[in-house]
């Protein structure tokens, strides 16, 4: 179960810099970077299980390799059904703001660059469910 915590913050870690190097000096990205530090410095599997839902919401989307479904999504209007944003102190505003820089990056992406976030993506999946699965199971 350690793995698969240790092997998914990587990769957040590994696209957040990926992100931030497409977007040097970025305040909304750099902000982002530091509370993913915060997060595992106070538990290292807060990332996990705080993003454990959504993956598995869209799981099918990923395995069926539906990228465009995932990133044109009208992630708006869930914007505004959701009240988590004012528990993370994030606005509506900065959240829509994000999505329009994650699509604009996207779009300029290379095939390379693309291929690499879609491995990624498919990796992040299967370490969240392994790590549910394992946590069902009871082992630690």
């Amino acid at each position: 179960m350690d793995e698969q915590v240790r092997k998914y913050n990587t990769l957040i870690r590994e696209l957040l810099d990926m992100i931030s190097a497409d977007l040097p000096g970025n305040k909304m990205v750099e902000t982002i970077r530091r509370r993913f530090r915060v997060a595992l410095a106070c538990d290292r599997t807060y990332i996990l299980e705080e993003t454990s839902p959504e993956m598995l919401e869209y799981r099918d989307i990923i395995a069926e390799e539906r990228w465009d479904d995932l990133i044109y999504k009208d992630w708006e209007s869930e914007i505004d059904k959701k009240d988590d944003a004012l528990m993370y102190e994030i606005d509506n505003r900065s959240l829509r703001d994000m999505i329009s820089l994650l699509r604009s990056l996207w779009e300029n992406y290379n095939d390379e660059q693309k291929a690499y976030v879609k491995k990624s993506m498919k990796r992040l999946l299967s370490h969240c469910v392994k790590y549910l699965r394992f946590k069902e199971e009871g082992k630690q």
